[in-house]
């Protein structure tokens, strides 16, 4: 039997980035600490398995990899393929809905 560990809110360090994207669903949200709409959406995804929180203002680099144009952005990956990209604020319902699919 192959067990999954479940792991919850986990701030990125630094390490590779592609590496921690191995789940069934991950949740990665794009963030910076002065960001008003960021805070709220940490506080939402709280509740959600398999989130990794990335500071931008602290991995430049990785960001710019990415190609993350602005906070807050989430990317919702599926078996390691990005799925959902969502840029810019989204309102509670909006973001709940995107999150569960």
């Amino acid at each position: 039997m192959n067990i999954i560990k479940r792991m919850k809110t986990k701030q990125y360090n630094g390490e590779d980035y592609y590496d921690l994207i191995n789940h069934d669903k991950d949740i990665v949200h794009f963030y910076s600490d002065s960001c008003g709409p960021c805070k709220m959406i940490n506080e939402l995804l709280i509740d959600y398995d398999n989130v990794l929180l990335v500071n931008v203002d602290l991995y430049p680099e990785l960001i710019d990899n990415l190609n993350i144009k602005c906070v807050p952005t989430i990317y919702i990956y599926k078996e390691g393929s990005l799925s959902i990209k969502v840029e810019g604020y989204k309102n509670k319902d909006e973001l709940i809905n995107l999150l569960n699919k």
